[in-house]
C-alpha cells in the first residue's frame, strides 16, 4: 500500500480515537481495556500507522520490569494488506536502533491470524496456557 506513516504519537486523543473505532479487534488487543490511554507516555515508542489521514494500525514497545513487550493492532478493515509485516519490519528496525535484545508479546491462543504474523518474523513460542502463548523474539 502506498501512502503508510508511521507517526510518533504525541496525543492520547489519536490514540483513543484509533482504539476505539477498533470494535472487533479490541475482542484480542486488550491493552487499553485496563490501562489510561496516555500510558503511551511511558512507552519507548508508541507509533500509528496511517494510510493517508486514516489510523489503520498501533504499535509499541513498552519495557515493564527489564521486559520489553511489544503491542500491535491493525484494522479489521486493513488487515491481509501487509500492514502487519510493515509494522513489524519497523518493529525490528526500531528494536536493533536502541540495542534492544529481545521482545516478548502474549497473543490469544485462538488468534492464528497474528500467530502466523509473529512465526513468519522468528518469534519462538516461550511460555504456553489455555488461554495465550507467550512469544519471544531475540536480536
Amino acid at each position: 500500500m502506498n501512502n503508510l506513516i508511521l507517526k510518533n504519537i504525541i496525543n492520547e486523543y489519536e490514540l483513543q480515537k484509533f482504539i476505539e473505532s477498533c470494535n472487533e479487534e479490541t475482542k484480542s488487543f486488550r491493552y487499553f481495556s485496563s490501562r489510561p490511554y496516555n500510558i503511551f507516555k511511558t512507552h519507548m515508542c508508541s507509533y500509528l500507522l496511517y494510510l493517508n489521514d486514516t489510523a489503520i494500525g498501533y504499535y509499541h514497545i513498552e519495557n515493564e520490569n527489564t521486559i520489553n513487550w511489544f503491542g500491535i493492532c491493525i484494522s479489521k478493515k486493513y488487515q491481509g494488506y501487509g500492514i502487519g509485516s510493515f509494522i513489524m519490519n519497523h518493529m525490528i528496525s526500531t528494536c536493533k536502533l536502541n540495542n534492544i535484545e529481545k521482545i516478548h508479546l502474549s497473543v490469544d491462543i485462538n488468534n492464528s491470524v497474528a500467530i502466523n504474523l509473529y512465526n513468519k518474523f522468528n518469534f519462538k513460542i516461550k511460555k504456553v496456557n489455555e488461554f495465550y502463548l507467550e512469544m519471544i523474539k531475540e536480536f
